[in-house]
């Protein structure tokens, strides 16, 4: 049985998808830092910043690693078709189809607004966190959670910022006109 962290995890403000972010990525493993073992901030680290992890022995983080991979090539499946490419010559690992994955994918790919799309995406991504947080309390679970919904939190406050306006055109610029050939 893994260690629990009460306080740090009681201490914690509740996350809303919709809602601002209480702190930034940054900050909250500041306080991991602080207040965890030596290895369990390392591995919430590793998680929150996309190290690798294949080889972490943690259920959680690899049904996480193993959503996110699955997620992932869905995504490229879809994008490579769309672009009439092999999405085989794209993909990471083996293809996991899920009929709900792939149309929650399709739904945000046609959206013609690529923030809503994105936003698809991203609460498709919170509601299996959400079936990965049932039973987890005061545990490292928890914890890792926590921080992969914040993650998600904090992108959508850099798109409401100014900078967010600057990447945001950037980007529109640079792929708008590509993708309108295809």
């Amino acid at each position: 049985m893994g260690r629990s962290y009460y306080y740090f995890a009681a201490s914690l403000p509740m996350l809303d998808f919709n809602g601002k972010a209480p702190m930034s990525t940054d900050e909250f493993l500041n306080n991991c830092e602080n207040l965890l073992q030596a290895a369990d901030y390392k591995l919430v680290r590793a998680v929150l910043l996309n190290e690798d992890i294949t080889t972490v022995n943690n259920a959680c983080i690899r049904r996480w690693v193993d959503f996110n991979r699955a997620f992932l090539n869905e995504q490229v499946v879809v994008r490579a078709e769309k672009a009439g490419k092999d999405p085989l010559d794209y993909l990471r690992g083996g293809r996991a189809f899920e009929q709900k994955m792939s149309d929650v994918i399709q739904q945000a790919v046609k959206n013609p607004n690529l923030l809503e799309g994105t936003k698809l995406l991203d609460q498709f991504r919170w509601q299996f966190l959400d079936e990965l947080a049932e039973g987890q309390y005061f545990n490292l679970e928890f914890i890792l959670i926590y921080g992969l919904r914040l993650s998600i939190m904090e992108k959508y406050e850099l798109y409401a910022s100014a900078r967010g306006g600057e990447i945001f055109k950037e980007y529109h610029n640079i792929h708008v006109p590509v993708l309108e050939k295809i």
